[in-house]
């Protein structure tokens, strides 16, 4: 049986359990709009969207993580920077970016199930 990997925004109430990962990783995270990744509802990791700038917990496998999270960031940075004009299929590039980030991230989640395969 799997990990059940969920990518998202982070509650306001998690803001503590990403400082405490950012103590365990030895790193400070920037300030900014940030995702979160958990693993079987244990937060694993977290990046600032704007940068890729992450954390992640030294005591799991959470290498395959992170790099989903930065992936996904990416493509949210794309989508947000596609959407800043007029052009109509920008804004649908844009859309979808906030539908994927509602969705929990589903293409990070497939990606890190291949590479976990």
């Amino acid at each position: 049986m799997g990990s059940r990997l969920v990518i998202r925004t982070p509650l306001a109430s998690e803001r503590r359990s990403i400082e405490q990962l950012a103590l365990l990783d030895d790193r400070r995270l920037p300030d900014g709009d940030r995702l979160v990744a958990e693993v079987d509802g244990e937060l694993w990791a977290a990046v600032v969207i704007d940068s890729g700038d992450g954390v992640a917990d030294p005591f799991r496998p959470s290498g395959d993580v992170l790099e989903a999270l930065r992936a996904a960031a990416g493509r949210l940075r794309v989508a947000s920077a596609a959407g800043d004009g007029r052009d109509p299929e920008r804004a649908r590039v844009r859309d979808h970016g906030r539908r994927y980030l509602r969705r929990g991230g589903a293409t990070a989640i497939q990606q890190v199930r291949r590479a976990a395969a």
